[in-house]
C-alpha cells in the first residue's frame, strides 16, 4: 500500500511539473500587459497625440475611443505597433475618452488602460479670407529640383502652391498644404537645368482665398560636367522567349562590348548606311579593335571622350552592367554587341542622348532588336557565311530567325554627378 502511494504521489507530481513547463504564461515575452500611463504629448483643434508605457511582448495596441466616460461605448479606432499615435480629424472644442489595449494576432487581448479624458481646443471662426503670404523664398537648389518656402500667414487653414515655367504663362496649382500641420516649403522635382522658375503662394481658409503673393523666380543649377552612369545589359534571349532559335544553337551569347561617348554631332553607325570596317569586324567576328581606332580618331579631334570595350561575354539570359562618366559636350552613348553565332547580326544604340533640353536623363531605357549588319548573307545562326559584294547598308534583321524579335534590353541610370 505504501508503495502504491507513492507512485501514485510521484504521477501527480510530475504531471503538475509538466503542466508548469508548459505554461509559459509567467513569461513576460509571452505575456500581455495592460498599457499604463496613458497621456497626451500635443492637444490641437482637430487633433490629439497620445503615448503610453507598454509592456510584455504584444503583437500590436489598440486604441478605442468614446464620446462619454462609458467604456463600453468606446470604439476602436486603429491598430499600431508603436507606444504612440495621433489621431485627427476630430471636432473643435469636444471632449474625448481613450483607452489602450495590447494584443495577439490570435486574438487575445489586455484589459483596457486607464481612461484619459481630452478636450480638443476651441475652434476659431474665420470671418475673413487670410491676407496674401509675403514672397516665398528659393530655400535650396540643384540641376532638377528647387525647394521653396514662405512666411505663415494669419487665418490660414492651408497654402496652395502655382508654378510656371515663364512668367508669361499660365501657371498651374502644383501643391495643397496643410497649414497647420505641413510646413510652409514645397519641393518642384524634375525641372531642367539652368532654367528659370516662376512660383507664388496663396493662402485660404473656409471663408475664401487671399490674392496671390508676390511671383518669385527662380533658377536651377547648369548640369554638372561630369556625371556617372550604369549600363545594365539585360539578355533575354533563350528558347522559352524564342522556341527554335536557341536550343539546337552552338554557344549563344552575346559577343565582346564595344561604347563610345561622345558628341552628339557624330555617329558612328546608321541603319541605312554601310558599315565602317569597325562596325563590319564587330558584326562578323564579335570583335571591337578596330572600332576603337575609329573611337580613338574621334577622341583626337575632341568629339569623343572615351571608348569602352568588355569582353565578358553575356550568355543569355544573363545581364552584364558597365559604368562610364559623361559631359554636357560628350552626352551621347552608341554600345554594339554581336549575336554569337551568327553571319553579321547584332545588337545596340546608335548615338543615343543622356540628355534632354540640357538636363541629364535619371533612366533611359531601349529594347533590343537584332540589326543585320550587311556584310554577310546567310540566315541562319551560324558565323560567317557567303559575303555580300559590295555590303549592304545595315538594316533591322527581317524573318526568321530574331526577325523583329526583342532579344533584350539597355538600361542607363544615372548613379552620381
Amino acid at each position: 500500500m505504501r508503495r502504491l502511494l507513492t507512485g501514485l504521489l510521484m504521477t501527480a507530481l510530475t504531471a503538475v511539473f509538466i503542466t508548469a513547463c508548459d505554461d509559459d504564461s509567467g513569461d513576460p515575452q509571452h505575456t500581455l500587459q495592460t498599457p499604463t500611463n496613458l497621456r497626451t504629448n500635443t492637444v490641437d483643434r482637430t487633433m490629439v497625440g497620445l503615448a503610453w508605457d507598454g509592456g510584455g511582448d504584444p503583437d500590436f495596441y489598440e486604441i478605442l475611443r468614446a464620446e462619454n466616460d462609458d467604456p463600453n461605448s468606446a470604439e476602436v479606432v486603429t491598430q499600431v505597433q508603436a507606444t504612440s499615435f495621433t489621431d485627427s480629424g476630430l471636432e473643435p472644442g469636444t471632449t474625448y475618452w481613450y483607452y489602450v489595449v495590447s494584443g495577439f494576432v490570435n486574438g487575445e487581448k489586455s484589459d483596457m488602460s486607464t481612461a484619459l479624458q481630452v478636450t480638443t481646443k476651441v475652434g476659431v471662426v474665420k470671418q475673413k479670407a487670410p491676407e496674401a503670404p509675403a514672397m516665398p523664398t528659393m530655400r535650396a537648389q540643384t540641376d532638377r529640383t528647387i525647394e521653396i518656402e514662405w512666411a505663415q500667414v494669419a487665418d490660414a487653414d492651408f497654402y496652395r502652391v502655382y508654378m510656371s515655367g515663364s512668367a508669361n504663362a499660365q501657371f498651374e496649382k502644383v501643391a495643397e498644404l496643410d497649414a497647420i500641420n505641413d510646413p510652409q516649403m514645397w519641393s518642384a522635382q524634375g525641372l531642367k537645368s539652368d532654367r528659370a522658375y516662376y512660383f507664388y503662394v496663396v493662402a485660404a481658409n473656409g471663408v475664401g482665398a487671399s490674392q496671390p503673393s508676390p511671383t518669385l523666380q527662380a533658377q536651377t543649377q547648369t548640369a554638372s560636367m561630369s556625371v556617372t552612369y550604369r549600363l545594365v545589359i539585360d539578355a533575354v534571349w533563350s528558347e522559352e522567349t524564342h522556341p527554335g532559335t536557341f536550343a539546337h544553337v552552338v554557344d549563344p551569347h552575346f559577343s565582346d562590348l564595344g561604347g563610345i561617348i561622345h558628341s552628339p554631332d557624330v555617329s558612328f553607325w546608321t541603319p541605312g548606311q554601310v558599315a565602317s570596317p569597325g562596325m563590319a569586324q564587330m558584326a562578323v567576328f564579335g570583335a571591337v579593335e578596330i572600332l576603337g581606332e575609329e573611337a580613338q580618331a574621334k577622341i583626337d579631334q575632341n568629339l569623343a571622350l572615351t571608348f569602352i570595350e568588355d569582353t565578358r561575354q553575356i550568355r543569355p539570359p544573363g545581364q552584364l552592367e558597365v559604368t562610364f562618366n559623361a559631359t554636357p559636350q560628350f552626352s551621347a552613348v552608341t554600345f554594339v554587341s554581336m549575336i554569337g553565332p551568327s553571319p553579321d547580326w547584332f545588337i545596340g544604340c546608335s548615338g543615343l542622348s543622356l540628355m534632354e533640353d540640357g538636363t541629364w536623363q535619371d533612366e533611359v531605357k531601349i529594347d533590343l532588336i537584332s540589326y543585320d549588319g550587311g556584310v554577310r548573307t546567310n540566315n541562319v545562326l551560324e558565323m560567317l557565311g557567303p559575303e555580300n559584294d559590295p555590303p549592304e547598308p545595315i538594316k533591322f534583321k527581317e524573318g526568321f530567325p530574331l526577325g523583329g524579335d526583342i532579344v533584350g534590353s539597355f538600361t542607363f541610370t544615372r548613379i552620381a554627378q
